[in-house]
């Protein structure tokens, strides 16, 4: 694990967040300028420093003290990360010390203490060359710590950002970010001059924004996650230092996977791993339950072994043990000598996007341990992805991903490109080099048919079959959105930017991800309507069912035994359906589709009325045998000792033959009834009413008095 020793703000700072396991923070100097830390300490008090938080305490009582180099002296890491965005803040001139006015040092209370201060502003000339001349001495010393390990961030403030939907506007005070980002250059340039040895990281690109959704809010050097993750890919590669190269953002209550820079160099010591989640489904898609692979038991095994090798992968790689594969090579060996079986094979023959997985692995894997070992596989591999089909007639397009049938499904069409470019930088073979770049092109140009109705289709079905409607979900376009982002991270195409950002607009839709609206269904049992219940009884030998939606909405229906759920007798996608009952309970289910295809499901047991009837009077008779009545000290007492489930009682007590009390139904199952003292009683009775559904019977009970 590399170590870090930053100087600047959270603008360096925050990267860390991305890539916690893979750098170590050794030292944090925040809130403070190279003029302060090179002027002499200042006479403050420390007990006058008023700050709750420890860290902005340290912060303010450092840069009062100068204690910068005489900590490097007991701590630091193995490289320091410089930014100047600390230099925007004014100084405070006491006596011949300088202090940074940071938020902390003023809101500290200690300037309220303090006599004969003055504020300077830092746009001063005078204070420029105060800062150059002090840059030149500060950067002199801290070679004597790390040499030439010093890397300077190149940033600048934005002139736009990211507002919480996505879209993109305009700081207002675009005058100060101008000045500001004039300052910074000035900065960078002086630097590189006096110290060109030192390691320049430039992030100064147009093409980030900062960020309303930024976790310390909106300024022009709070940046979006695109930033962050471009930067630790570069300090990555300066650091030497392994990482993962992808990271989750919650757009709409959805986690998206997104990748950036993931391009292997088989010359460099650097081959980023591909983060296994996007395959395993755990950002709120799930390949495994798609209505395509349903019933293909194999392909899902063949998914899950490839997704367990990329997390080992990924997990070795972290922890610096990419030495000893062992157990990730008895894996892959297993999975390749299941390979031979042609089962297995033709599963992978028919899936381009089970033989890209397996490729980019190889790949992976043979860079990552400096070997050849699987090229040969490779380059089998790699034939079975491609085959040159006829252009499509209406859309001029041709293909050479999918031997099954052109144009089908999003991610394996990706995954097929993304590997071909890891054969390419593998092999370094031009060949591969040209089909990378065909099956680029080809894709861009089909990927505006995937839209429809604010998320992308599954698949092409619609496009080359006239009269098929499309296939659309809300999770399989997050896939679709996370493959996009793989692809583009490769290769940072315009084109391809352009359509992943329409995409994530798509996600950002509230419309997209309707919440759960409510459904109904009647039941035409003879000449009345029975309304929905919980459990419902029916009678006859067939009985019709009748789901009314909300617009937009479809359903399926399936009625399966109660007994045993896995035998569905019936399974159909009509609005009104008619069912013969016989002579079993079932069980309803109703499956609601919105119109983006998110899938919600509602149960209802189907009792078989005549049936029931049968049962429960046999039932009836246990409980009758199983209820005692009982007259002790002017008490009747009824109890019910095996009472029935979901069923409710009602008591009629009769005394010398006229009935005195009725209590209603009710779960109660030990009833007592007081019978006034001093009354003759001849006979005493008890008739209990038992209700469960539609079926009501009772029986009496007689009390020796």
């Amino acid at each position: 694990m590399t170590s870090l020793t930053i100087l600047g703000g959270c603008t360096t700072r925050d990267v860390l967040d991305c890539a916690p396991n893979n750098f170590e923070l050794s030292e944090y100097f925040a809130r403070t300028s190279i003029v302060s830390m090179m002027s002499p300490a200042a006479e403050i008090d420390h007990s006058l420093i008023d700050l709750a938080s420890s860290f902005q305490k340290r912060c303010v009582t450092r840069d009062i003290s100068k204690t910068f180099f005489n900590e490097l002296e007991k701590k630091k890491g193995q490289f320091i990360v410089i930014d100047f965005i600390s230099e925007r803040l004014n100084l405070v001139k006491l006596g011949d010390a300088y202090i940074t006015r940071s938020n902390e040092l003023v809101k500290s209370k200690v300037l309220d203490q303090l006599e004969n201060y003055q504020i300077i502003k830092k746009l001063d000339d005078e204070i420029q060359q105060l800062w150059k001349k002090h840059a030149l001495q500060f950067f002199q010393k801290l070679k004597k710590y790390f040499g030439n390990n010093i890397i300077l961030h190149k940033t600048k403030w934005r002139h736009f950002y990211l507002d919480v939907d996505g879209a993109v506007k305009e700081f207002p005070n675009v005058g100060e970010i101008k000045l500001r980002n004039e300052e910074l250059a000035d900065y960078y340039a002086f630097v590189e001059e006096h110290f060109p040895e030192f390691i320049f990281i430039d992030m100064t690109d147009d093409g980030y924004y900062a960020s309303a959704d930024h976790k310390w809010g909106l300024a022009p050097y709070h940046f979006e996650d695109r930033y962050y993750h471009s930067l630790l890919q570069k300090l990555s590669h300066v650091t030497d230092t392994w990482i993962s190269s992808s990271y989750e953002k919650i757009i709409n209550r959805r986690i998206v996977q997104l990748f950036f820079h993931t391009r292997i160099e088989s010359g460099e010591n650097c081959v980023p791993t591909l983060n296994g989640g996007i395959f395993t489904g755990e950002h709120g898609t799930d390949i495994g339950s798609c209505d395509y692979f349903e019933e293909i038991s194999l392909f899902k095994e063949m998914n899950q072994t490839l997704q367990y090798l990329f997390i080992q992968l990924n997990d070795a790689v972290q922890k610096h043990k990419i030495e000893n594969f062992q157990e990730i090579d008895t894996k892959l060996s297993e999975l390749l000598d299941r390979m031979k079986d042609e089962n297995v094979k033709d599963i992978f023959r028919n899936s381009s996007y089970l033989i890209g997985l397996l490729i980019t692995f190889l790949v992976r894997r043979d860079l990552l341990v400096g070997s050849r070992q699987y090229e040969e596989m490779v380059q089998q591999l790699v034939k079975m992805l491609y085959t040159c089909k006829q252009p499509l007639a209406d859309y001029e397009l041709y293909t050479t991903l999918y031997y099954e049938e052109p144009l089908f499904d999003l991610p394996s069409n990706v995954m097929a490109v993304f590997a071909l470019h890891d054969v390419w930088q593998y092999t370094k073979d031009t060949r591969y080099a040209a089909l990378y770049e065909e099956g680029k092109e080809q894709l861009i140009k089909v990927l505006p048919l995937y839209e429809v109705k604010g998320v992308t289709a599954e698949n092409l079905h619609h496009v080359l079959n006239d009269g098929n409607l499309p296939e659309y979900s809300a999770a399989f376009h997050l896939l679709n959105a996370e493959c996009l982002s793989l692809l583009y991270s490769i290769e940072n195409d315009p084109a391809l930017k352009d359509i992943l950002d329409r995409w994530l607009s798509f996600i950002r839709e509230t419309a997209a991800y309707p919440e759960f609206q409510d459904t109904g269904f009647s039941l035409l049992a003879g000449a009345e309507d029975a309304t929905e219940q919980a459990s419902i009884q029916l009678g006859g030998s067939s009985v019709q069912f009748r789901i009314s939606c909300n617009d937009g909405w479809m359903t399926s229906a399936r009625i399966s035994r109660k007994e045993k759920p896995e035998q569905i007798v019936l399974h159909t996608f009509e609005k009104a359906f008619s069912f013969p009952f016989g002579r079993a309970d079932y069980t309803l289910t109703i499956q609601l589709r919105d119109q983006f295809n998110n899938r919600f499901e509602r149960s209802y047991e189907l009792v078989n009325e005549e049936l029931e009837e049968a049962r429960f009077i046999r039932l009836l008779k246990n409980l009758e045998d199983n209820t005692s009545v009982t007259f002790n000290e002017d008490k009747l007492n009824v109890q019910v000792n095996r009472p029935l489930q979901d069923a409710s009682y009602a008591y009629y007590i009769i005394i010398n033959d006229k009935v005195i009390h009725k209590e209603w139904y009710s779960g109660n199952t030990n009833f007592q009834f007081p019978v006034t003292q001093g009354e003759e009683i001849e006979t005493a009775k008890c008739v209990v009413f038992v209700k469960r559904g539609t079926l009501k019977k009772n029986y009496t009970l007689t009390v020796n008095v």
